[in-house]
């Protein structure tokens, strides 16, 4: 399976940030912040190429 992102506009804001930390958080797991912290950028371009297109 290929990992091919759609660039939204929560990625961009650093909305998604938001609340997959609160998901993370929410599992009860211990979420190790130093991989989440500080400025963020993403990789995802824009308009990736999809699958059979």
């Amino acid at each position: 399976m290929h990992h091919r992102p759609i660039l939204t506009g929560a990625m961009q804001d650093g909305t998604a940030i938001t609340y997959t930390l609160a998901a993370l958080h929410a599992t009860g797991y211990r979420v190790d912040m130093e991989f989440w912290g500080g400025e963020a950028e993403s990789w995802c371009p824009p308009n990736p190429p999809q699958p059979g297109t």
